[in-house]
């Protein structure tokens, strides 16, 4: 008999160790439920808070560019405005007040694109003065000449 006591208490240990690995594996299952659980709620928090920032940083960026772009034009339509006014009295004028207004923008322009048009502006004007000066220096010698004036009276 007291084998068979052996016995029993064996398989009543057994069942006891069985019972208790299920409760263990029971518990720890519920355990892993909970943990999903968890980094299923912080997944969710940590990528609404990253999307949500990027969507600010982005609305924030975009606004800010909308913003520059309405600025640039506003000041270049002020500063063709200007430009225009004096541009319709300067080409009535003569071409030494052309000259002036060229050199006048070609410095004080904000853009650099404005600044090398004016420049160029102003090149073409002095070239086409130059060629002015040319022109009647050649026409008061020929006057001069013509009427037997010596040129080194003067």
């Amino acid at each position: 008999m007291p084998e068979h006591d052996a016995e029993q208490e064996f398989e009543l240990e057994k069942a006891r160790i069985a019972a208790g690995v299920e409760k263990e594996k029971a518990r720890f299952d519920a355990d892993a439920r909970v943990r999903e659980a968890r980094w299923g709620f912080w997944k969710t928090v940590i990528t609404t808070g990253v999307l949500g920032t990027i969507a600010a940083v982005a609305t924030t960026l975009i606004n800010a560019s909308i913003t520059k772009r309405e600025r640039d034009l506003e000041y270049l339509q002020a500063n063709s405005e200007l430009v225009a006014s004096y541009v319709d009295q300067a080409l009535n004028e003569e071409i030494s007040v052309r000259i002036l207004l060229a050199e006048y923008f070609a410095h004080i322009s904000p853009d650099q694109a404005f600044r090398d048009l004016w420049s160029n502006y102003l090149d073409i004007l002095e070239k086409a003065k130059r060629d002015q000066l040319a022109l009647m220096t050649r026409a008061n010698s020929r006057l001069i000449e013509s009427r037997g004036i010596p040129l080194q009276a003067f």
